[in-house]
């Protein structure tokens, strides 16, 4: 499983034009988190070498200094020069007959930073929405950055991604393989929200395709 992960993930990015052993390191980390989420979730807390593992995710991610700089510029938090609060890891399938579409979500929180490091959580999500015309199954990546203080994110700990969002994806599709790019926001309260910045990559239609949704995430038991 993490073979085909790896390499699904630099398929998906060679085909969106990205580098493919990134792609490939991408389609690892969904799988190797995903792994672990079956063992280690909120209410067991992980071994020190899981925390470990999750604080060197995050240095991975530092080094999309771009991204980061971009959230900071809204979020005002110092934290998100050095990364993403949280990781969606996640499988879903779209479909869109027409130009109205929805899909499924499920997969799993990972908490990359403050007093729950290390702790991840199943969530499950459905979508609907404005999409190009066709059906895909994809592997997701997402970096979630919450707008609170980091006092209030320790406090929070995964209630501050579960709620409705709204989602923008672009993305492109050959030979059965499809790859795209997200940016969604959601409220997590009324004074705080959530930017969620994302990579998938899978199997579907050809062509160029673009979307824009709404979601509702919630805990997977």
């Amino acid at each position: 499983m993490l073979a085909f992960g790896t390499v699904m993930g630099g398929a998906g990015a060679s085909l969106t034009g990205g580098n493919f052993w990134q792609g490939a390191a991408t389609g690892l980390v969904v799988s190797g988190l995903n792994h672990l989420a079956h063992k280690y979730t909120n209410e067991n807390n992980p071994p020190n070498k899981y925390k470990r593992l999750f604080k060197a995710l995050r240095l991975q991610f530092a080094l999309d200094y771009k991204t980061n700089l971009a959230v900071y510029s809204i979020t005002h938090q110092w934290r998100h020069l050095g990364g993403p609060d949280a990781v969606l890891t996640s499988a879903s399938f779209s479909v869109s007959p027409l130009v109205i579409g929805g899909g499924l979500e499920a997969g799993s929180i990972h908490i990359l930073y403050g007093k729950n490091l290390g702790q991840s959580q199943k969530i499950k999500a459905g979508h609907l929405g404005i999409f190009s015309q066709g059906i895909s199954g994809t592997a997701n990546v997402v970096k979630l950055y919450y707008s609170g203080s980091e006092m209030q994110f320790n406090r929070s700990g995964f209630l501050a991604f579960y709620g409705r969002g709204y989602e923008a994806t672009g993305g492109f599709g050959a030979y059965g393989l499809s790859g795209s790019m997200s940016f969604s926001y959601a409220n997590s309260t009324s004074e705080n929200f959530v930017i969620g910045v994302g990579t998938s990559f899978g199997v579907g239609t050809p062509g160029f395709g673009v979307g824009l949704s709404g979601s509702d995430t919630k805990i997977r038991f």
